[in-house]
């Protein structure tokens, strides 16, 4: 530079220092036209650009100053500062990189290329640059914040909270980061620390809505509903459109059970984000509580589309189906899940209680139990002997009893005081027959539960079926003892009465039961049985009726009308009631064996053995399909003796010459031998 060119230079400082700087740019370029090739006026100009807010212009010197001097490494630097404060990053950090280069021994060029890599997202990296340059400057706050920041944005609290309390602890008089300390106390479970620096970030700003926000949480961590309701409020006031504050105020009221608040602040926030998958999670979340499945499965399912391998999410839409009774949906979505993790004790445990839902009591069963070498819980046991006293009850109801037995053992083996296996026992052995073990059966159920009214109806009918009169006697007299409204135990002791012929008896018991359930159309028919036995068939056909009367579609009592009527000999009344058994339960198969009675009776033979063959094809009694088989054959020899006769008395010659004779009186036909009607074995002698 030549004694002309820096009297200009100096002019320029001197315009500068009184910040005059349009003339030192004039000063400057004064200079420059003097010794363009000066890298230093170069610098000077565009500094002087900087001030001036004309960073284009700054830039262009910069370059040319690096025209002259290429290996000025500050001037890099001032580049990367003009870039950076651009945004253009990747300009910035290259401009950096050549200073560190041509001068590693600028340790601040650490915490520029450490900013922009924060600044880039690059964080990882960016922690890296700033330890390398707080290994030479370790009181450098603004360096360590940042460093905070990144740590509190990669979720790492604990290193966040170490820097912070590093400044804070060097330099407590000038700290100023409160909010952020504080924030990262409350991450680290510090709560009551958290709320002393939180109060003091807002002594200090008292509008800082993200402060009052994370104060609020502080208090709801320590249970203070009242301040932290005060601080979420005084935070949505300062910034009502801040919906982090806003989930977490939601977040808030459903921790409180507040749901319907809940749900109107999570929409809110739902509005301006449509597709956030913890807002729809937790939204599900709350109409699950609420028990609005429908709902929860419609906000699972649209977070699943946001992120489909999210298997949290699936768990709780697969719950969401389960409690909404879409057992099928659940099942699926735990079967695809289990592949993945498949000794999840939990995850078998659910797949064990879909299949359970879905009556699938084998795969239930399997699951439960491989649910329960994962993990071993009382809940999956009990769920596991549910299970197979189910599947037990569903051979049972196959009359598959054997099946049964084995089923019920099952779960005994797993508990041995389980009071539905055992009364699941006993049951079927009583269907078997096998007396000792049903009796010792009820009396272990017994044991178990001395206060079930149902067992002791249950223990009386074993008793009863095994002629153990006295003793079932005994065992009813507890179920009504126990429940004066029992009517099972009522209807027991008649039943047990009547067994033993012992009528009146059992009307008293009878009449107990139908006072407490007036118009009970069982009560009606049992009583009208015994009416019945009685030889008062007026009686029974009355009672008969008003259980008619009570229900209109009993078929019992139209079958036990219709008995009655044939004893009586009034078959075409009796065949009406029939008819109307017919159209209403075509598959009721005694009521054909009745038909073909009254059509026998009314020597109607080819009718009769229609109703008859009916019969055979539908019922179930071996015996008496048996017995209507050979009355078929019976009947079709007499059809077959009566067209035979008649054909005969057809071909004989008549006489020459008609003669007066007296009528021909004929001796009348024996009656056909009709056996006695019978009833489905389940009743005594007509359909209770």
């Amino acid at each position: 530079m030549g004694a002309d060119a820096y009297e200009y230079y100096q002019k320029a400082l001197i315009a500068e220092k009184n910040q005059k700087i349009d003339d030192a740019i004039l000063y400057t370029q004064s200079a420059l036209n003097l010794a363009s090739n000066d890298a230093l006026l170069h610098t000077k100009l565009a500094g002087l650009y900087q001030q001036k807010g004309d960073w284009e212009k700054a830039l262009r010197e910069y370059k040319s100053a690096l025209s002259s001097n290429p290996n000025d490494a500050f001037v890099y630097i001032s580049i990367g500062n003009i870039l950076q404060q651009h945004s253009d990053y990747n300009g910035a950090l290259n401009a950096y990189n050549q200073a560190m280069r041509l001068s590693d021994d600028y340790k601040y060029n650490y915490l520029n290329i450490a900013t922009v890599k924060r600044l880039q997202g690059k964080y990882d990296e960016a922690v890296d640059y700033y330890k390398k340059f707080l290994m030479y400057y370790p009181s450098h706050t603004e360096a360590r914040e940042s460093l905070a920041i990144i740590y509190s944005h990669q979720n790492k609290p604990l290193l966040a909270k170490e820097q912070y309390e590093y400044i804070y602890n060097t330099a407590p008089s000038s700290f100023k980061s409160y909010s952020g300390y504080g924030k990262t106390l409350l991450d680290t479970n510090n709560v009551d620390r958290a709320i002393e620096i939180l109060t003091t970030a807002i002594e200090s700003n008292p509008n800082d809505a993200q402060t009052h926000g994370s104060l609020a949480m502080a208090y709801a961590r320590k249970h203070d509903v009242v301040n932290a309701e005060k601080e979420f409020q005084t935070a949505l006031t300062l910034a009502p459109d801040a919906d982090s504050i806003r989930y977490n105020y939601a977040s808030f009221l459903a921790s409180q059970n507040k749901w319907d608040k809940a749900k109107e602040n999570y929409n809110i926030c739902l509005a301006n984000n449509p597709k956030n998958i913890n807002l729809l999670y937790d939204l599900g979340m709350v109409y699950q509580k609420q028990n609005d499945h429908a709902k929860a499965i419609e906000n699972f399912e649209k977070a699943l589309l946001q992120q489909p391998d999210n298997d949290e999410i699936k768990k709780q839409l697969a719950r969401s189906y389960h409690l909404n009774s879409q057992y099928q949906e659940a099942l699926n979505i735990y079967l695809a899940l289990l592949p993945k993790d498949p000794k999840n004790p939990k995850l078998l445990y659910n797949t064990a209680l879909a299949y359970h839902s879905l009556q699938n009591y084998p795969e239930a069963i399997r699951y439960y139990t491989e649910s329960l070498a994962a993990e071993q819980s009382d809940q999956t046991k009990n769920d596991l002997v549910q299970a197979y006293v189910s599947y037990g009850n569903e051979f049972a109801d196959k009359e598959d009893f054997k099946s049964a037995i084995k089923q019920y053992k099952s779960a005994t083996a797993l508990n041995e005081n389980d009071f539905y296996a055992n009364s699941g026992l006993a049951n079927a052995y009583y269907n078997l027959g096998m007396k000792d073990e049903a009796i010792s059966s009820y009396e272990k159920a017994i044991s178990i539960e001395p206060a079930n009214k149902q067992i002791y109806t249950e223990y009386g009918e074993t008793l009863s079926k095994f002629n153990m009169t006295d003793e079932a006697e005994g065992a009813f007299r507890k179920a009504v003892e126990l429940d004066a409204t029992n009517t099972g135990g009522y209807i027991g002791l008649g039943d047990n009465f009547v067994s033993q012929k012992l009528y009146d008896k059992a009307l008293v018991e009878y009449q107990k039961a139908l006072d407490i359930t007036p118009a009970d159309p069982i009560i009606l028919i049992k009583m009208g049985n015994v009416y019945k036995d009685k030889d008062n068939s007026e009686k029974a056909i009355e009672l008969y009726k008003k259980a008619i009367d009570s229900d209109p579609n009993n078929t019992d009592a139209m079958f036990n009308i219709g008995s009655v009527l044939i004893e009586q000999e009034k078959l075409e009344e009796a065949k009406t009631y029939y008819q109307k058994i017919v159209d209403i339960k075509p598959d009721f198969d005694y009521t054909y064996y009745a038909l073909g009675i009254i059509e026998e009776k009314e020597k109607n033979y080819p009718k009769a053995i229609e109703y008859y063959q009916k019969f055979i094809s539908s019922t179930k009694d071996k015996d008496k399909h048996n017995s209507v088989s050979q009355k078929i054959e019976e009947l079709e020899k007499t059809i077959k003796s009566q067209e035979l006769s008649k054909q005969q008395e057809q071909t004989q010659t008549k006489p020459e010459e008609p003669k007066v004779e007296s009528p021909n009186v004929q001796k009348p036909a024996e009656k056909t031998p009709v056996e006695e009607l019978s009833t489905p074995p389940s009743t005594t002698e007509f359909l209770d």
